[in-house]
């Protein structure tokens, strides 16, 4: 009966952490499609506070006891590579990461009105008077390929990911934990292969234009694909590899938590502690961010946006056998103005944008949860977590500093929003009562609009 009835208390509240309302601060998960979810040490969550108090709880021989002193500050250094080349898009279909903003459309770089003081450079002007002689600019509403192939390029990119993180943390008093974690990372980006799609149609297939014959596979071939580079240079878009070294975003989380022995598990099958917790959580943009105009280039971190969140939280510890623990929150980003970024002037054009301005981007809340079955010395020294994690990234918003009714925001603020869902598999052994070794892997299990990245980690745990 006691057993049903603490079931049944668990089951309880668990319900409502679900319930919580996303508004609440919470974890700091990243404004990055390629590291949405960064992790920093492979220690398991919410563990370390436990084994600052457990000696508390455990009655263990001298020797035993030796291993649960207690500590006041936490450090690690971690190692990590990710990599990735692939994503998944709203019909859950696999694409390469070059097509993560949608395919490459070309013919739509010709329409659409030309913004106050910017001109289509000569090769476009040349296209659009081969393309669409008959019309007068702004060329709108014409139609294009519904399958995406007939002009348009799909690409394929190889993503990588390599650095060196660390994580400290500092008891301040018994329930309040200050934890600083940064980084310094190098991010390479490159094309492994430029689909001209436009190819692979067949002649009788092709898509046609019955109010314009000089829509044809050949011309289109012969002014648009075939100068792809002619046209990025003409435009100013970098579509060269990407390679940058930096800093990472420094983060800071002030942690409080308080551990409560339940008496309602009868002492004959294990000690019950139970942790609620909650985290206050900022980061600031300290790397170096990449060119506006590197049509790979990729942020270090929350694309230079600073943030604040925090987690809140449960922990329940089974001692001596398992542990489980749930989470969930929000994160904001503070707005940031950029120069001569790139905006759509009409609402076919996706991949690729003709002209700049400058705007300012106001980006959307991140909300998470996570789930979390870790077991302490499960085999001898050596310790086991599993961590489920889901995070979406909510609508972006993009004004114009300078109104000009060419530019079409709203188009990159619906393309904004992407959601991932990935596995925290860690082990870490204690070599020494102060000091562990650990091995963590970052798994990509559902990832729409996000890199599905997979994420290798060592680590040297230190505790003091």
């Amino acid at each position: 009966m006691i057993l049903r009835q603490t079931a049944r208390l668990l089951t309880y509240i668990a319900f409502c952490l679900l319930c919580i309302p996303t508004c609440l601060q919470a974890w700091l998960t990243s404004y990055s499609r390629n590291d949405p979810c960064p992790i920093f040490t492979t220690e398991s969550p919410y563990e370390r506070p436990f084994l600052w108090n457990r000696e508390r709880f455990i009655d263990k021989d001298e020797i035993e006891r030796q291993r649960y002193v207690d500590q006041r500050w936490f450090i690690s250094f971690s190692p990590f590579g990710q990599n990735a080349n692939s994503t998944r898009n709203a019909k859950r279909q696999i694409i390469p990461l070059g097509d993560i903003n949608g395919r490459w459309s070309m013919l739509p770089l010709l329409f659409g009105c030309t913004p106050c003081g910017q001109s289509l450079p000569p090769v476009l002007v040349e296209a659009q008077q081969a393309l669409y002689p008959t019309l007068t600019p702004p060329i709108c509403d014409q139609p294009l390929d519904p399958l995406q192939d007939f002009g348009f390029f799909s690409i394929d990119l190889n993503y990588r990911k390599r650095g060196l993180r660390w994580d400290a943390s500092l008891r301040i008093c018994n329930n309040i934990i200050l934890n600083i974690e940064g980084g310094v990372s190098d991010i390479c980006q490159t094309v492994s292969m430029i689909t001209n799609l436009t190819d692979l149609v067949s002649d009788d297939d092709t898509f046609k234009d019955p109010c314009n014959p000089a829509l044809t596979k050949a011309n289109v071939d012969e002014f648009l694909m075939n100068k792809l580079r002619e046209i990025a240079d003409g435009i100013c878009l970098d579509i060269n590899n990407f390679h940058l070294t930096t800093a990472e975003d420094l983060r800071f989380n002030l942690i409080w938590r308080s551990i409560r022995e339940c008496d309602m598990i009868i002492n004959d099958f294990a000690d019950l502690y139970i942790m609620p917790f909650a985290m206050l959580s900022g980061s600031v943009a300290i790397g170096k961010e990449p060119c506006a105009n590197a049509a790979w280039g990729l942020s270090h971190g929350n694309n230079g946006h600073h943030s604040l969140g925090g987690t809140m939280g449960i922990n329940f510890d089974w001692v001596e056998t398992v542990d489980f623990g749930v989470e969930i929150g929000a994160v904001h980003f503070f707005p940031r103005d950029f120069r001569c970024f790139r905006v759509p002037n009409d609402d076919n054009q996706q991949g690729i944008f003709p002209f700049t301005t400058d705007v300012r981007r106001q980006p959307g809340w991140n909300w998470h949860f996570a789930a979390k079955l870790g077991a302490y010395h499960f085999i001898g020294l050596l310790s086991f977590y599993f961590q489920y994690v889901l995070m979406q990234h909510q609508n972006d918003k993009y004004c114009l500093k300078c109104p000009d009714g060419c530019f079409e925001p709203w188009v990159l603020n619906e393309r904004s929003t992407f959601k991932t869902q990935v596995a925290n598999i860690g082990f870490n052994y204690d070599i020494c009562p102060d000091m562990s070794l650990g091995f963590l892997w970052q798994a990509p299990l559902m990832q729409f609009y996000s890199y599905r990245a997979s994420t290798i980690m060592l680590g040297l745990n230190i505790f003091y």
